[in-house]
């Protein structure tokens, strides 16, 4: 039985079709699709081989839905072109006959052979075929997932006291929906707070009245006094939310199916060193006191927008704007006095013409400086370097404003980390989502909103929680009328195989895992995991981490990438190398390769991926043990990775996998991992050709019994626990500086993970070893087989007795090791 056939899984017959797009004359003429149709249809599993002139016009898809209903087909291939413009019309014309989003493959034949090789058509026709082979490898060790419907339980729970949360609220009382508005403040400290977070928004607070009105009379909201959060835990749909009483008494408990995390960010005076007295220097919280209190101001009053000075760069254009809102209130209500705003020249100033003609108009003069030169103030004066020409000049003041710090403020960091983010102290909540398709993700985010997750002005912050209220509701009217599904592939825990070792959730950057319990600080408490599908992007870099492997891809196993290496490597001549490709950049720019007519060697084989992240370790070696000569892995660039992560990462694991091959007397540049970029597919090209010319210098690997042992050792060695455990503590994020226990610095890691490696292969071939024996053997037999020394080789095997790993018997004191439960 070949291996590709020893990884199937039970499960319903697989009935595959094959499509071969002619492509006008983009594929046909090039390819010789009627050799390629008989390659392909070789299989039993083959129940239907078609060429078809066009398979993404409509003729085309009829054409195949005609075949999946007469044949009965559970598996489709289309090979045609390219997969990320055309798999959203082939699910849909697919789904529509029941078959989901795993059941079917794209091949772009176009793209990765038609036009980018100068072979004969029946040599690219070869070349196909084997494309195909994986590809059907794929999809018949594919075990469906069932699709997940989220069930939805109670009303969305506002939280975090944030001034958002009104906005968000007024968007859902629009749509009907029920809400749990948990508040640490009564209204009229909630209005006192606005005016102390957004100083000078004058035209906007009688926008927050209202929607402060609306909210306290609406009988959809209830509103609930709360103290601090403590605990948040299970999925969308089913939340149990904790609050301490506000009283001092029980805790408040609260089921409900979504959660919104309105969360404002702390505004204070500025620092000393500017010159902040609290009386003739002051901040512009301060200046909305006194302007709020009916203070008559007169004087020249200058206010400097010094955000830049004071290190908060992302506070510039509001303390601007809160400037101008200031100064325009003052000529409007005390004409004889004299308002200035002074600014660097390096901030882009968010007012519109009309404000500019106003301010001419009302004689408030913006006056930029050189930020290079910081400007002085003096006892009645400042002065400072003018933008234009570059000469100091100076503008009187009675009274200088400052611009306030901002900063996220200790309740919202605490807030968002009980909800499960990653915080780092002083440091707005703002995220970048994961840029991956639409339809793999629901969330796409915690819904956290609001002026600590994002610096913005009031009416951004309302703005803010009109938009993620205005999303929450679609999903929870879609979940309530049973449509509201979760992506095809996404992340589950096993839990009786989680040992809650936090692995995963420290490389999950979509925050889609925690305990089943909600957050815990410092390791896992003997919480087991779960995955919040509404989150999780499947981009599977934490699947690939899992020491115990205890976390599935649905619909994009192990098994099923271990199975398309398998059927690829076994296809590949002596001279043809194979490789990875991220559908983002690596494999989109093979697209655009093609699509630019370059050309490239015929000898590489690129399969493309999710993300690389998502590769294994095991399916690494895997490929390797199968007949791989090299593997080459094209992701994105480091800063651009789509899925956070996921290239950094595959770093580390391309790390491990080089040592092995050390280990095994092979080339460490076997293994590659090179960046790419889709507007530069000539530099794909460039690494494509580079790569081909080392593995040309290598040769093919010589798979005599001892070298076929080791690339066995170094396959069984990736499924241990110990490397797994110690690969997976060095997927660094890029605050993090720091390693547990003792490695100490990137230094010590690479020893610690060195010597495990070591050991963990060694330990591989001696299980193999006594395996293919079928007895017990002295060290020195064990030494000479692994040709190693008998010390090295004592030390190891006594470890391993320790472990229960090999069995020890003496006889005439005379050490024998064997398998625990094997022959002796």
């Amino acid at each position: 039985m070949k291996r590709e056939q020893a990884l199937k899984e039970s499960g319903p017959t697989p009935r595959l079709g094959i499509f071969l797009c002619e492509c006008g004359v983009e594929i046909a003429p090039r390819i010789d699709l009627e050799v390629l149709a008989k390659l392909a249809g070789g299989s039993p599993d083959v129940a239907h081989v078609e060429v078809l002139p066009a398979s993404c016009l409509t003729p085309g898809l009829e054409r195949i839905q005609e075949m999946v209903r007469k044949k009965g087909l559970n598996r489709v291939i289309v090979a045609g072109c390219e997969s990320r413009l055309l798999h959203k019309k082939f699910e849909q014309a697919l789904a529509e006959l029941g078959l989901a989003e795993g059941q079917f493959d794209l091949i772009n034949l176009r793209d990765h052979v038609a036009r980018v090789h100068r072979g004969k058509p029946k040599e690219l026709a070869e070349k196909g075929a084997k494309l195909i082979r994986a590809s059907q490898a794929w999809l018949e060790t594919l075990q469906l997932a069932p699709r997940l419907r989220i069930d939805y339980q109670g009303p969305v729970m506002i939280l975090g006291g944030g001034i958002s949360a009104y906005g968000a609220a007024q968007e859902l009382m629009e749509h009907g929906v029920e809400t749990i508005f948990a508040r640490p403040f009564d209204l009229a400290e909630e209005k006192e707070r606005a005016y102390q977070i957004f100083p000078g928004e004058f035209h906007t607070y009688e926008r927050l009245w209202k929607a402060m009105d609306e909210v306290e009379k609406s009988p959809l909201v209830k509103k609930v006094r709360v103290g601090d959060l403590q605990e948040v835990s299970g999925r969308f749909g089913d939340y149990t939310v904790t609050f301490a009483s506000p009283d001092q008494e029980e805790s408040l408990v609260f089921k409900t199916g979504a959660i919104i995390a309105a969360l404002a960010w702390e505004i204070s005076h500025q620092l000393p060193e500017f010159g902040h007295d609290g009386e003739r220097v002051i901040c512009q919280l301060e200046m909305n006191d006194l302007l709020r209190k009916g203070a008559h101001i007169t004087g020249p009053v200058v206010f400097w927008v010094n955000d830049l000075l004071a290190g908060q760069p992302f506070g510039a254009h509001l303390s601007l704007k809160s400037a101008w809102h200031m100064a325009e209130y003052l000529k409007e209500n005390f004409p004889e006095c004299q308002a200035a705003i002074l600014y660097d020249s390096a901030i882009d100033i968010p007012l519109g013409d009309v404000d500019f003609v106003r301010a001419r108009r009302l004689g408030i003069p913006l006056i930029p400086y050189r930020g290079e030169v910081r400007p002085t103030v003096r006892q009645d004066s400042i002065a400072y370097e003018r933008a234009d020409d570059r000469t100091e000049q100076e503008l009187d003041w009675r009274l200088l404003v400052l611009s306030p710090r901002r900063g996220p403020g200790k309740k919202a960091l605490a807030t968002a980390k009980i909800l499960g983010l990653e915080v780092k102290e002083e440091e707005f909540l703002e995220r970048y989502p994961q840029m991956v398709r639409p339809d793999q993700v629901v969330l796409g985010e915690k819904l956290m909103v609001g002026s600590a997750c994002q610096p913005c002005d009031l009416r951004g912050a309302i703005s803010q929680g009109h938009r993620v209220a205005g999303k929450t509701a679609a999903l929870v009217k879609k979940a309530q009328a049973g449509e509201l599904f979760a992506p095809a592939v996404i992340s589950m825990v096993d839990q009786d195989k989680c040992s809650v070792c936090t692995l995963c959730r420290e490389v999950c950057d979509c925050l889609a895992i925690q305990p089943v319990s909600g957050p815990v600080a410092g390791l896992g408490h003997n919480v087991p995991r779960i995955v919040d599908p509404m989150l999780c992007t499947g981009e599977g870099t934490c699947v690939a981490s899992c020491p115990e492997m205890a976390l599935t891809l649905t619909n994009c196993t192990l098994a099923q990438h271990e199975a398309r290496v398998t059927a690829l490597a076994q296809s590949l001549a002596a001279d043809e190398v194979m490789g990875f490709g991220c559908q983002w950049s690596g494999a989109a720019s093979a697209d655009q390769a093609g699509l630019r007519g370059l050309s490239y060697s015929d000898r590489f084989y690129l399969l493309p991926v999710r993300c690389l992240g998502q590769i294994d370790p095991v399916v690494m070696g895997r490929a390797f043990l199968e007949g791989a000569n090299g593997l080459l892995l094209v992701g994105c660039n480091p800063e651009e990775c789509h899925h956070s992560h996921g290239l950094d990462h595959t770093w580390s694991r391309v790390w491990a996998l080089k040592k092995l091959l050390a280990l095994c007397g092979l080339e460490r540049d076997r293994i590659a991992l090179a960046h790419s970029d889709i507007t530069k597919p000539e530099e794909y090209v460039h690494t494509v050709e580079s790569y081909i010319r080392t593995m040309d210098r290598f040769g093919p690997i010589q798979r005599d019994a001892d070298t076929q042992g080791k690339l066995k050792a170094l396959y069984d060695a990736l499924h241990t626990y110990r490397v797994r455990w110690v690969l997976g503590v060095s997927l660094r994020r890029p605050w993090e500086t720091t390693y547990p226990m003792h490695m100490r610095n990137p230094a010590a890691y690479d020893q610690t993970l060195t010597e495990i490696l070591t050991e963990e292969f060694f330990r591989a071939q001696v299980t193999n070893l006594l395996r293919q024996r079928g007895r017990s053997l002295q060290l020195a037999d064990i030494a000479q087989a692994l040709r190693t020394d008998e010390e090295r080789a004592y030390d190891y095997l006594k470890d391993m007795g320790h472990d229960g790993l090999v069995s020890i018997v003496f006889i005439n004191r005379t050490p024998y090791y064997g398998l625990p439960f094997g022959p002796q």
